[in-house]
């Protein structure tokens, strides 16, 4: 297991989430699943076409989260704020999905989320994964369920010190 899988799954991930109030072991696996499916962990990834950072999240779904939800929800906005550098964020906020893991991961919870459906509540594989193809809007294109399983028997071992936790 490479030191950016443990980063997330020890720190960041259940971090983030405590921080925003949501304390399920399935939503830290989905979340640390979502980031390997996306872009395999690999943090600073650009691609004006793909998204950026772990999540791999447009620039245009990151205004669209902002103007379209969290617009309507400011107390989480405000939390979701926090995270942010206060100076990088008011210059080019899209950057802080690049190197700010905390402020990444609270974005990518949002994207799912803003859908409005329920978290499935077991850790299955296939219910994470359609949960994950319809629901995770950040821009990308190319998702299958193929790709979240493949990320998922990548982590295994990830996932079973987060549902024993």
């Amino acid at each position: 297991m490479n030191n950016q899988v443990i980063n997330l799954l020890h720190t960041v991930v259940p971090a983030t989430l405590s921080y925003l109030n949501v304390h399920s072991p399935v939503a830290a696996c989905l979340m640390v699943t979502t980031a390997y499916a996306e872009s395999s962990l690999a943090t600073h990834q650009y691609d004006g076409n793909e998204g950026l950072g772990v999540y791999h999240i447009s620039a245009e779904s990151h205004r669209y989260l902002w103007d379209a939800y969290l617009a309507q929800h400011p107390d989480l906005a405000s939390k979701v704020r926090g995270l942010a550098s206060q100076q990088l964020f008011l210059i080019q906020p899209e950057l802080e999905l690049l190197g700010n893991l905390s402020y990444a991961t609270a974005i990518a919870w949002q994207l799912y989320l803003q859908s409005g459906v329920a978290l499935p509540a077991t850790a299955d594989p296939y219910q994470l994964a359609h949960f994950w193809l319809e629901n995770f809007e950040n821009g990308s294109e190319g998702k299958t369920v193929n790709v979240f399983m493949q990320s998922w028997k990548s982590l295994r071992d990830c996932h079973s010190m987060l549902l024993v936790a």
